[in-house]
């Protein structure tokens, strides 16, 4: 039952970059605590993070964070307090596993080892574009 809440929510998605963006959250490990602007530089790295007119990719990325956590997607840990920005999330470990099952039957990573305390060293990413 909560995985088809979860591809609900997945699914109701504005877009497919918002979704790319989601399934990247599998290529942490559980219960890693993130921290947002090196999430918006990996984004931007992936190309998930779409050119829109008069917005940095940042500021498109940064609502992206918000977006998700609006949506309860993701768990705010701490937020900037000179602009009271989201700076660290993490999400939920039913989500975690649901992310991951998700992002390998789309193709989106192939995990090797989903306990790896580093997290480039638990997933090889491929290519999501459009899906």
């Amino acid at each position: 039952m909560m995985s088809v809440i979860l591809a609900r929510s997945y699914k109701d998605l504005p877009n497919h970059h918002l979704r790319s963006c989601l399934l990247y959250f599998a290529a942490f490990p559980e219960d890693y605590e993130i921290y947002v602007p090196d999430l918006i530089e990996f984004w931007i790295a992936e190309s998930f993070i779409p050119h829109t007119p008069n917005h940095t990719l940042e500021e498109t990325a940064r609502s992206y964070v918000t977006e998700l956590a609006q949506r309860s997607l993701v768990q705010v840990v701490g937020r900037s307090t000179a602009y009271g920005w989201i700076e660290r999330i993490r999400i939920h470990d039913i989500l975690h596993d649901w992310c991951i099952q998700e992002a390998r039957q789309d193709g989106f990573l192939d995990t090797s080892n989903k306990t790896a305390g580093v997290w480039w060293s638990s997933a090889h990413m491929y290519g999501c574009y459009g899906s």
